[in-house]
């Protein structure tokens, strides 16, 4: 009833955003999943700044046959009329969202025929204990990168009490001997309960359609004696840690053989 869909946007676990409309006059729907019983849905209209957003970052991507679409919303600032301090730590009625966004070409999934390799560092998560909240203060996972780069690392790989977390920008999944059979081999990914770390949709997506990766705690020692470390991201698809402190992680020339294909579209 708006005018033509000009742009889907699909949200892992949210739905759809659609945008309708053209020019200025464009919104944005929120197509949450399918409630009903024949898997119907009602559109939910972003409104105001948060729908503008929204219908330009996926207009954006409209740009190219494949983008990356950024959208951040935070709790934002409070009423500048005088009703509620600057500087408030509880957030103050009337208090407007911040939201932006963008959208940036990317290579085609398909283009992707060798997955990426990358040297990570060893780093102490010296982050807050509410690692499961994707929040924008990331001063943490910048020092520890900033780290794991004067080692002449890509990545982090960072650890608290003992157990591996996650990256600064990644997940991650170690793949050992398992030596109650001989040559088989285990694929192991720090759980959600183990330490506060993100859940990461890579990561899900992954843990939901590859039933051989294990969600446990993940005991630091394990990454000296380890075949694969990988890491799982929106962008990162599905790396292969070559070296960790400078030293080759299983055959120097290391793919990730355990996984390989399985973010591959064109795979079986």
């Amino acid at each position: 009833l708006l005018g033509p869909i000009q742009r889907i946007l699909p949200l892992p676990g949210a739905g759809v955003v659609a945008v309708v409309g053209e020019g200025p006059s464009a919104k944005a729907l929120l197509l949450p999943p399918g409630n009903g019983p024949t898997g119907a849905t009602t559109a939910v209209e972003l409104g105001g700044q948060e729908g503008g957003i929204a219908a330009w970052a996926c207009l954006g991507a409209e740009a190219a046959e494949d983008a990356f679409v950024y959208w951040q919303v935070t709790r934002g600032v409070p009423p500048l009329d005088g009703s509620a301090p600057v500087r408030a730590r509880v957030p103050s009625p009337g208090t407007t969202p911040t939201v932006f966004a963008y959208a940036t070409p990317m290579p085609p999934l398909r283009t992707d025929a060798a997955p990426a390799l990358k040297r990570a560092s060893r780093q102490v998560d010296r982050r807050w204990l509410n690692g499961f909240i994707k929040s924008i203060s990331l001063l943490g996972n910048v020092q520890a990168m900033m780290a794991a780069d004067a080692a002449h690392a890509e990545e982090a790989v960072l650890i608290r009490d003992g157990v591996v977390t996650e990256g600064t920008y990644t997940n991650i999944a170690v793949v050992i001997n398992d030596h109650g059979k001989p040559g088989a081999q285990r694929i192991l990914t720090p759980s959600l309960s183990s330490a506060p770390l993100l859940a990461g949709v890579t990561r899900q997506i992954l843990v939901d359609h590859v039933p051989e990766i294990e969600e446990c705690a993940v005991p630091a020692v394990m990454l000296d004696h380890a075949q694969e470390i990988l890491l799982f991201g929106t962008t990162t698809m599905v790396t292969s840690v070559t070296h960790l402190d400078g030293q080759p992680v299983g055959l120097v020339a290391n793919q990730p053989a355990f996984l390989a294909g399985v973010l591959d579209i064109n795979a079986s």
